[in-house]
């Protein structure tokens, strides 16, 4: 286990920890919990992106960070959202949109740790592709239930009942890893490396953002 990922784990349990203690207590974090979140999605990333050329990855960091642009203003791909100043750090757009930093980096993490998960399958690229963008959508719907519900780091024009967003969010979600995922798949062995790491990402970071919620107040 690579030093990285211990201390993405050490942070993970550490945030989980603080917020029970903030609850129990009643003391405000401050500064702390979004610094430990800031080391938590880098940390995460540089674990899926380590050994990856760069060029491929530098694309996908653009093609989340442009879906969530043209989502904020048009609402395609995902539908009509914005995001809060609560998901530190935070950038004003032009017409006052906020926009977290952590955002292209969330979705490197996801998308990638995704891909290597359904790279334990043996399909081919294609179907490969296909199954990482399934699972991180998947994935993301009760994921939306803690992030645009309980902690409130975006909120949705509409949603779309029994889910915390919208229909359209979640074949967003699939279209948007499925072109990351066809992207990296086209250029590298990335489904072949034998480190296994980064296929741990992603079910601990879902298993972390649900429990966060669970003991936020």
């Amino acid at each position: 286990m690579s030093l990285p990922f211990r201390i993405y784990l050490g942070l993970v349990v550490f945030s989980l920890l603080g917020t029970v203690l903030s609850r129990v207590t009643g003391l405000h974090p401050g500064p702390i919990a979004p610094a430990a979140s800031v080391l938590m999605i880098g940390l995460a990333t540089w674990v899926c992106v380590r050994g990856l050329p760069w060029a491929p990855v530098a694309c996908v960091f653009l093609i989340g960070a442009g879906s969530e642009i043209c989502g904020i203003y048009t609402g395609y791909p995902f539908g009509a959202y914005s995001y809060t100043d609560r998901w530190w750090p935070v950038i004003r757009l032009w017409g006052g949109e906020n926009y977290p930093l952590l955002v292209p980096f969330a979705w490197l993490m996801m998308a990638l740790s995704s891909l290597r998960i359904a790279g334990l399958l043996g399909l081919t690229r294609p179907w490969t592709a296909l199954a990482a963008a399934g699972i991180a959508t998947l994935v993301d719907i009760p994921m939306e239930f803690v992030m645009a519900g309980k902690l409130r780091y975006w909120s949705w024009g509409a949603v779309s009942w029994p889910l915390a967003s919208p229909w359209i969010n979640s074949l967003g979600w699939f279209l948007v890893v499925l072109l990351a995922s066809l992207l990296i798949l086209r250029v590298s062995e990335f489904s072949t490396r034998q480190d296994t790491e980064d296929r741990w990402i992603l079910p601990v970071h879902a298993a972390f953002t649900l429990l966060l919620g669970a003991v936020s107040s």
